[in-house]
């Protein structure tokens, strides 16, 4: 291949990153915001640039490119809580090489077609060609990743509610362990990770609900939230193997389980993240 086309490269490479952290997105369970990932993968068309020219040097390509995948993570979906990024980090890695992996392979069923370098990818083949070499990788990370047996509606619910005008949707994983209740609503509880919740709400509620991470009492955090929004807000008693407590919960304006409208929840605040199979990162109880 004598003549590389910069704008092909960019290009080609910023429609696959965006594939790429749109199923990281996926397999992880992160709140999905465009622009992001958008922002991010143009960052990741330009680093294609770079890594495709500069000379393959094993340590230094490892180091440049694991510096790109911190910082195509972070733009797209932030870097509040380490362990998070961190796991989106080594998600983002792995589905890369994978999906090189893939195409370098397809390129070599059709000689001086195109080329993987540093994980910049440079393919002078046929529209049809292309499409199935994507459409094969991202098949066999999804098989990879073990989502097609996680699909079972006995185990996930899809859940879509509006807080405070803000819509808010994500996963929830059916816990037969969680029977947290609230006696003075009458109302079953959502357990919901702090970083899911704290982006759709007001920015000053976000500031105050943030603090949760960092160990402050829930009571402390519902005086000042309950000042704004008393009929919001409450805190709801717990027992567990480990003690007993309170969770600071939040009465959504509307809520709907797999479609269906639904007034018998609230959501229970979580201080640590929830991560379980799939990428869910809340918890409900049986219905």
């Amino acid at each position: 291949m004598k003549v590389i086309y910069v704008d092909v490269l960019f290009l080609f490479n910023f429609v696959v990153d965006h594939l790429l952290l749109d199923l990281t997105s996926y397999l992880r369970g992160n709140a999905r915001k465009e622009w992001r990932l958008v922002l991010a993968s143009f960052f990741g068309g330009l680093a294609a640039i770079l890594f495709f020219m500069m000379p393959d040097i094993p340590l230094a390509s490892l180091a440049c490119k694991t510096a790109a995948c911190g910082l195509m993570t972070a733009i797209a979906f932030g870097r509040r809580y380490p362990r998070r990024f961190a796991g989106d980090c080594v998600t983002l890695f792995v589905v890369s090489m994978i999906f090189c992996g893939g195409i370098a392979a397809l390129s070599q069923l059709f000689p001086g077609s195109g080329a993987v370098k540093n994980t910049a990818v440079y393919m002078n083949i046929s529209s049809g060609v292309l499409v199935g070499g994507i459409a094969i990788s991202y098949l066999l990370l999804l098989r990879m990743s073990g989502s097609g047996g996680f699909k079972e509606e006995k185990e996930l619910k899809r859940i879509t509610c509006v807080l405070r005008g803000a819509e808010l949707s994500f996963n929830a994983f059916v816990d037969t362990g969680n029977m947290l209740f609230d006696p003075a609503r009458g109302k079953k509880v959502i357990m919901i990770s702090l970083s899911l919740i704290v982006p759709a709400l007001p920015e000053e509620d976000g500031r105050l609900i943030d603090r949760l991470g960092t160990g402050s009492p829930p009571s402390d955090i519902f005086e000042a939230l309950a000042v704004k929004a008393p009929l919001i807000y409450g805190l709801t008693p717990f027992t567990s193997a480990g003690g007993s407590g309170l969770i600071l919960t939040i009465r959504p304006d509307s809520l709907t389980i797999d479609g269906v409208s639904c007034d018998e929840y609230i959501l229970g605040v979580s201080g640590q993240e929830i991560e379980t199979a799939g990428g869910c990162r809340a918890l409900i109880g049986c219905r």
